[in-house]
């Protein structure tokens, strides 16, 4: 967590939000595994379903809050 934590202050976050937003990307992470293994799915098809995603999220993010 620390290094995600450093790496999102040397983008330009307050460390205070980067430590909010690890510890809830961490949660959301643990809800989706929990999820999908109540669901019987391999937790290898999670990481294909929320990776293809991803792209698409930090485009989003960097056309909104970093222009």
């Amino acid at each position: 967590m620390e290094s995600m934590i450093d790496a999102a202050c040397h983008v330009g976050f307050p460390r205070a939000m980067a430590q909010k937003l690890v510890i809830q990307t961490i949660k959301g992470s643990v809800i989706f595994a929990e999820q999908a293994l109540k669901e019987n799915q391999e937790l290898t098809t999670l990481r294909h379903n929320v990776c293809r995603c991803a792209p698409i999220y930090m485009l989003t993010y960097h056309v909104k809050y970093l222009n």
